[in-house]
């Protein structure tokens, strides 16, 4: 699922509003009840969002904008896209991929990815609320 970041994505709502988001989300059918880490939001601001496709299934992509005028994406999926995932997956797994460094974690039916260019302390920041 990395390399949907590889791609240059034009965000279809750009806002930095996440009712605003959500709200586009769910009128696209797109997953868009979303159990965030609560630091995410907090620290970073949104800057919108683009609906993918992965596997059939409509795939969320968040941007937030970090201090250093670098980003950082969440992809939201139903679970079913992923079937190596395991609903008993909740804890975080994390893995390079590249310069990239990725988390992902299971809750309910929905599996979350979060990546970050740098490394896992960078990443690391925003999840302490899971």
């Amino acid at each position: 699922m990395v390399s949907f970041i590889r791609i240059d994505p034009v965000l279809e709502v750009e806002t930095p509003e996440l009712s605003r988001i959500t709200g586009f989300l769910e009128t696209a059918g797109a997953p868009s009840r979303l159990r965030l880490p609560q630091k995410l939001p907090e620290a970073l601001p949104p800057l919108g969002c683009r609906i993918l496709h992965f596997r059939g299934q409509h795939v969320t992509l968040i941007c937030f904008g970090r201090e250093e005028g670098e980003l950082v994406h969440l992809f939201v999926v139903n679970r079913a896209a992923l079937p190596e995932l395991r609903a008993s997956d909740k804890a975080i797994q994390y893995r390079a991929e590249g310069e990239w460094m990725t988390a992902t974690w299971v809750e309910g039916e929905q599996a979350y990815l979060l990546t970050v260019e740098g490394d896992r302390a960078k990443l690391e920041k925003y999840l302490t609320s899971l």
